[in-house]
């Protein structure tokens, strides 16, 4: 029997307009914020603004937050994480290879 999705309930996902457009007019974000860092704080804010907007607008809300997405990353070097290990990302960079489980020798 092939595997099949059940539906369980919905929920209305608002996302940001992009940083890079503006006023009928498409760029990329980095050329608009080059900063990473500050790239996600304007997002952050926007999706801020957004939720105090369908608060103040909007009815039948049971639950409005602003959530961030993640990914597992080295704390060291910002590379992606790899491994299922918590400790180790497979020797990555430098700091990584110094918490590489030690090997039993038989």
């Amino acid at each position: 029997m092939p595997k099949s999705d059940r539906v369980l309930g919905y929920r209305v996902v608002v996302e940001p307009r992009r940083l890079g457009k503006c006023a009928g007019i498409s760029v990329s974000d980095e050329l608009v914020c080059p900063d990473a860092e500050e790239r996600v704080a304007d997002y952050k804010r926007r999706c801020e603004q957004i939720l105090d907007d369908v608060k103040r607008h909007a009815g039948d809300v049971g639950l409005a937050y602003v959530e961030a997405e993640t990914e597992p990353v080295c704390e060291y070097c910002g590379r992606q994480w790899t491994e299922s290990c918590t400790a180790f990302n497979g020797g990555c960079c430098d700091e990584d290879m110094e918490h590489e489980p030690q090997k039993d020798a038989t």
